[in-house]
């Protein structure tokens, strides 16, 4: 072997160490220390649901003196509910368990002294023009038709655009139907607002549409088909945002479906 040779295997050997002892002393490599006597386990956060349909729910707030559960129920004014007092442990940790629920999707928050919360433990939040909420899946036969279900899943997708009417890039929620993007075929295209008060994200983090589509396209009850859900907050500048001058379908037909035909395959007519 040449001395060049002897080199490179020099060096080489000694980069397979260094990165073996790098690996032992990282926080990875190296064993973890046992807890201290008496620590407290780590805190679960987010809604649990029990096998009989009941909720409970936590949060960790050690310095609140008030913590209430808001959850959105089928007969009050949406997103509005009554109030549930919450517990708190010797941890600073707030619980309470309500049920049993009807299997549905739920939203819900937190008041803490006063101040209305989502879950920050919880991934699922719904944001409105004012308010923010947490959801949970309650699940039963009544809502297997929106439940994440063993079937083929579509896509979703946030798709920026440039508005010529607000001058301004905004944002579309797009659901692509399961096998899109192995296939080269055009779909029907379904266009779907919004409610007040909401945004393009509505119909997915809400209402859970793209598992209803997945479900039924499984069940042959839907078409395959394309989803556009634009966000109708429609802000011209220097014109009034008053209800009476109402530019969403302008923004609908000259920017939403033309940027919609532009970046997905969308059958004419």
């Amino acid at each position: 072997m040449c001395s060049f040779e002897k080199n490179v295997s020099r060096m080489l050997l000694l980069v397979f160490c260094a990165v073996v002892v790098l690996v032992v002393l990282s926080p990875y490599g190296a064993a973890q220390a046992p807890a201290p006597a008496g620590a407290k386990p780590p805190i679960r956060g987010g809604p649990t649901v029990l096998s009989d349909g009941q909720v409970k729910f936590v949060l960790n707030a050690p310095q609140a003196t008030q913590v209430m559960l808001n959850l959105q129920d089928e007969v009050g004014p949406s997103p509005a509910a009554k109030p549930v007092q919450m517990t708190k442990d010797d941890t600073g940790v707030w619980s309470v368990t309500i049920g049993p629920l009807k299997p549905n999707f739920y939203g819900y928050g937190f008041l803490v002294d006063g101040a209305a919360f989502p879950d920050p433990a919880n991934r699922n939040i719904w944001n409105q023009t004012n308010s923010a909420w947490s959801s949970v899946f309650v699940p039963g036969t009544e809502a297997d038709y929106m439940a994440d279900t063993s079937v083929p899943h579509g896509y979703v997708a946030t798709v920026r655009y440039f508005s010529k009417l607000t001058k301004s890039e905004r944002q579309m929620t797009v659901y692509t139907p399961p096998g899109y993007g192995q296939s080269k075929e055009a779909y029907p295209v379904l266009y779907l607002s919004h409610g007040g008060g909401g945004n393009d994200t509505d119909w997915i983090v809400c209402m859970r549409a793209n598992y209803i589509m997945d479900n039924l396209i499984a069940q042959g009850k839907a078409k395959p088909m394309i989803i556009v859900m634009p966000d109708g907050n429609v802000n011209v500048p220097g014109q009034s945002t008053s209800i009476t001058q109402n530019v969403y379908p302008e923004e609908l037909l000259n920017n939403v479906v033309p940027a919609a035909e532009q970046n997905f395959r969308i059958a004419p007519g």
